[in-house]
């Protein structure tokens, strides 16, 4: 789960306004989503996705109305997307090229992914990079202990990656 004080500076970085489109892919327990919401943006411009149905019910209890879906068949057109997708086998390579597809043009998605797509060697990998860098993406390591106060507390290395829609 996505600490609180990662979860603003997601919000941040988005810069997120009344009116905006914004979408949570991956909502988990919504700490993101409690964030967005933060910032001024009506429950109905904010769309929460989570498979996970435990955490599906979490998200309902806290008054939001999830889709229980795959956010990998999902479609739509957001002006906002901020996530923290899952990391492995190179999940969060395929959930950030799929919320780019969802982005609206002058969009802005900012996500949190693992350092693996960094550095790996691998093809996966190594196109992400490639597809990053021609859309004038970027990404900045995180602190070592970003996860520490964490839930589910872990010291995976992390990057925030933020990519402007043209």
């Amino acid at each position: 789960p996505t600490p609180g004080t990662l979860a603003e500076q997601v919000v941040d970085l988005a810069d997120i306004r009344p009116g905006h489109r914004v979408l949570e892919p991956s909502a988990g327990k919504g700490n993101i989503a409690d964030a967005v919401l933060s910032r001024g943006v009506k429950g109905e411009d904010l769309t929460t996705i989570e498979v996970n149905g435990t955490l599906n019910e979490i998200l309902q209890a806290k008054q939001y109305t999830p889709l229980q879906d795959d956010f990998l068949e999902h479609t739509g057109e957001y002006d906002r997307i901020v996530m923290n997708p899952p990391f492995e086998k190179g999940q969060d390579i395929d959930h950030v090229r799929h919320a780019y597809d969802q982005l609206a043009p002058g969009g802005r998605m900012v996500a949190i992914m693992s350092e693996g797509p960094f550095f790996r060697g691998d093809r996966k990998a190594s196109e992400f990079r490639e597809w990053l860098e021609a859309n004038n993406g970027y990404a900045e390591k995180l602190p070592e202990s970003s996860f520490k106060d964490s839930d589910r507390s872990t010291g995976v290395n992390t990057r925030i990656v933020v990519i402007d829609k043209r």
